[in-house]
């Protein structure tokens, strides 16, 4: 038998350890992230093994440097812990990754439990961009920028005028988030000057990380001019005579260079002493001020922004009543017959009370208040002329608080006549087709006139228009180019109408077709002249010669006649009645000019010289013609 022999072996079994568990030093276990912190915190962690046999050691890495070794076994419960301490955290510190390693052997691999830092970083920097001595230009629309860095996340960026938050904005963020920037459109108002504008950046993570800028802009705008009335005066107690002075308060940036003052809209020249307008920069004085420099007042101010005006002043003067212009001055009336007379005046305050006053040549009196009634435009006179001698002159005064009217308004009361006809016509625009026509309107005989114009072809004696007017201004349209035309025209009242003025034109002559030199004209072939041709001839001739010779006679005897009519009704004074156009002959001989040239333009036509019916002053023109003597048949009643 061999020997037995017998051997111990130590056997040793090596438990890898399980991945270490981090916790904070409250004890709660992190996971992958941790934090977050802030920049400067302390961070402490503790990196916990169990279940390694032997005991696991613990390492603290930060990223790919060690950073402790040190761990304490724990022999009661056999856990390892390792402590790692890391002060005031920095801002590279984001996003690292610390790790804790256990290990127990050199046959198995380590195992780690990485954790990944997140920080939260305050803004460091705000700053509003561009420069800060640029001016503004009042609602005018500017892009402000605003730019944080060094917060994270990203700083939020508000923008804050007078403690009002602006919502105008625009944000972008760059440089991995480090650097935020805001662009807010801002539109300055006149009453942002010396207001700051804010822009405010903060972490909403971090309670109290907000940091501001601030810019108090100049801003630039239009002048702003308001103009008072002097401080010694009453706005409602002016009266003509007294002197009044304005003020005018500018509020400029930049400051203004030129000022100027409006009555009215116009603008006022400067020192008009004759007016008595005196001007100063910012002083308006008017010396001894009339009604007629009542009325709206502004100044007008100029800077480098533009122009601006200040809101107008009424200046309201107070005077006594006068005449107002344009009214009736001459009332035409029958015996007998009732007639309203108005009397307008001018006043501020107006007319509180009114005197009329009757004179002629025989009689002045004063017209009992029971006859004419009051408002405070004027007064109207109720007045009935009985006999010849209440035809004459009416005045009228007006009162009011600043006192009697100076000088009365004066009224006409004449016998009411038919009208007188209209003079000095002029063709004032003449075409192929077209007249246009002026005159001067005659006395109205006391009544209200209206004004009639008659167009007649003077070949065919024709009426072709026939127009009314309120005036003597009268256009003709659609006529035949080149015709002759005679035109009558009268005034018309209440009481008849006047003579009528009649007188000759004519439109222009369409442009004639130039015939080419160079055409042929077709020849006519020789005439040839036969015995009983000649014989023909020979009786025409004769036959036209006796014509010819009647005509003459027979035109003298006319003449003749005409004239002996025309001195019996001169000698006894007879006046015949005016001419109308209600009838229209066809064979009545026209007592006008057969010889006017066609192309002459009639001029200014007047009243012409009633014997000879010829006005020397347009010889060799249209002729115009008085029909209170002759006329042509279709002209006269």
């Amino acid at each position: 038998m061999s020997p037995t022999r017998n051997s111990i072996v130590n056997l040793t079994v090596i438990v890898p350890p399980e991945v270490p568990k981090i916790y904070d030093k409250n004890g709660r276990e992190m996971g992958s992230v941790i934090g977050p912190y802030l920049e400067g915190d302390n961070l402490t962690l503790i990196c916990r093994g169990i279940h390694g046999r032997p005991p696991p050691k613990l390492i603290w890495f930060h990223e790919e440097a060690l950073l402790d070794s040190t761990y304490t076994v724990h022999e009661r419960n056999g856990t390892v812990e390792n402590v790692l301490e890391v002060t005031h955290l920095k801002r590279n510190d984001l996003n690292t990754t610390f790790s804790c390693q256990a290990s127990n052997n050199d046959v198995t691999d380590a195992v780690s439990n990485p954790v990944r830092l997140s920080m939260n970083f305050r803004p460091y920097e705000v700053k509003i961009l561009g420069s800060r001595n640029a001016a503004l230009s009042a609602d005018q629309s500017y892009p402000i920028d605003c730019q944080a860095v060094g917060s994270w996340p990203p700083a939020v960026i508000t923008w804050w005028k007078n403690g009002i938050r602006l919502n105008n904005t625009e944000e972008v963020t760059t440089d991995g988030g480090n650097v935020s920037r805001s662009t807010v459109t801002f539109i300055p108002r006149v009453d942002d000057t010396g207001k700051f504008l804010v822009c405010r950046a903060e972490n909403p993570r971090i309670p109290g990380s907000a940091i501001e800028d601030k810019w108090s802009p100049e801003i630039y705008y239009v002048p702003m001019p308001r103009l008072v009335l002097g401080k010694n005066l009453n706005k409602d107690n002016i009266r003509e005579g007294i002197d009044v002075y304005f003020d005018c308060d500018i509020k400029s940036n930049p400051k203004y260079f030129k000022v100027s003052w409006k009555h009215n809209g116009l603008p006022l020249h400067h020192h008009n002493k004759s007016a008595g307008i005196i001007m100063s920069e910012r002083h308006l004085a008017i010396q001894k001020v009339n009604r007629h420099q009542a009325g709206n007042y502004s100044c007008v101010a100029v800077n480098t922004e533009g122009v601006g005006e200040s809101m107008r002043v009424e200046l309201n003067v107070k005077y006594a009543p006068v005449c107002s212009r344009q009214q009736k001055k001459v009332y035409g009336v029958a015996r007998r017959e009732k007639v309203l007379v108005r009397c307008e005046v001018d006043a501020e305050p107006g007319a509180e009370s009114f005197r009329w006053r009757f004179n002629n040549s025989d009689e002045n009196y004063d017209i009992p208040q029971m006859s004419f009634t009051t408002s405070r435009a004027g007064s109207v006179l109720t007045y009935t002329p009985m006999t010849e001698k209440d035809y004459g002159t009416l005045t009228c005064w007006g009162t009011n608080e600043v006192g009697q009217q100076q000088e009365p308004c004066v009224y006409q009361v004449v016998p009411a006549g038919e009208p007188d006809p209209p003079h000095n016509c002029t063709i004032s625009n003449q075409t192929s087709s077209f007249l246009e026509i002026d005159c001067e309107m005659g006395f109205d005989g006391g009544l209200s006139q209206f004004f009639v114009m008659e167009v007649y072809d003077s070949s065919s004696q024709i009426l072709k228009y026939n127009v009314s007017s309120d005036a003597p201004h009268f256009v003709v349209d659609g006529l035949i180019p080149g015709s002759q035309l005679i035109v009558s025209m009268y005034a018309a009242n209440g009481k008849g109408k006047s003579t009528s003025l009649v007188f000759q034109a004519s439109t222009l002559r369409l442009p004639e077709r130039i015939t080419d030199a160079n055409t042929v004209k077709p020849s006519l072939g020789t005439l040839r002249i036969t015995p009983i041709l000649g014989v023909l001839i020979g009786v025409v001739a004769a036959l036209v010669m006796a014509a010819l010779i009647i005509v003459v006679v027979m035109k003298f005897r006319v003449s003749a006649m005409r004239s002996k009519s025309s001195n019996t009704g001169n000698n006894k004074g007879e006046r015949m009645s005016p001419a109308g156009a209600s009838s229209v002959g066809t064979s009545a001989n026209l007592p006008l000019r057969a010889d006017v040239d066609e192309d002459d333009t009639p001029g200014t036509y007047s009243h012409m010289d009633m014997k000879s019916g010829v006005d020397s002053h347009h010889a060799g023109k249209s002729l115009l013609i008085s029909c209170e003597q002759s006329c042509p048949s279709y002209l006269s009643n």
